[in-house]
């Protein structure tokens, strides 16, 4: 179970890779990035930062909700504030950047919630022995 969110973190960042590239083949100048896997690197390493956050072990099951809120709430601003940058630094491809990083986004996000509601359904079931 300890390595679980890391292998969840690898399908995503392939998932994501894919899709990346598999855009990037379209004609279409407004969703290719070259800078996709700058965008997979960035989510990778939230993702590492959260866990560590995620997955200390608390007694409070309260605690345990404040985690999921601050990793949800601190993922959205962390993502938010590295669109931001990335539109100041490159306004003419700025558009491909963004379509490439927010499914990224969305698909790290769908694979840390699964993982997270297994991880509570394994930590209620553990409580109730």
């Amino acid at each position: 179970m300890k390595n679980k969110p890391f292998i969840l973190m690898l399908v995503s960042a392939l998932v994501s890779s894919i899709i990346s590239v598999l855009l990037n083949l379209i004609p279409y100048q407004a969703v290719q990035s070259q800078l996709w896997i700058v965008s997979v690197g960035f989510h990778v390493l939230i993702s590492l930062a959260l866990h560590a956050i995620m997955y200390r072990k608390t007694e409070d099951p309260k605690d345990f909700i404040n985690k999921i809120m601050l990793t949800s709430m601190g993922r959205l601003l962390l993502c938010m504030v590295g669109v931001f940058i990335y539109s100041l630094v490159d306004k003419p491809h700025f558009m491909g950047f963004a379509i490439h990083f927010m499914l990224h986004y969305v698909l790290f996000t769908i694979f840390e919630i699964n993982y997270m509601l297994k991880f509570v359904k394994s930590q209620q079931n553990s409580n109730n022995l």
